[in-house]
């Protein structure tokens, strides 16, 4: 539950593209508020570590395929 707490970098109880955002507004940084990995102590430095925690708990993929007025974006494409 921790490492779910510090993926959610805005403190809004879930992790999703806002703080995507911010990880990768700090990529590459000594950013503190993004660099949540690894587990045990953070490096110092915002990277593929920090976005693989946050994806970790990213929601599930079926809520990021959704087209216009909630149709699945398979059909929408299609």
């Amino acid at each position: 539950m921790v490492l779910a707490k510090r993926a959610d970098l805005n403190d809004d109880w879930t992790v999703d593209l806002t703080d995507l955002v911010i990880l990768i507004e700090a990529w590459g940084t000594n950013d503190s508020l993004a660099d949540v990995a690894p587990a045990a102590k953070r490096d110092g430095i915002v990277d593929e570590r920090d976005l693989g925690l946050l994806m970790e708990y990213w929601p599930p993929l079926h809520w990021l395929c959704q087209g216009p007025r909630g149709r699945d974006l398979f059909h929408w494409l299609g």
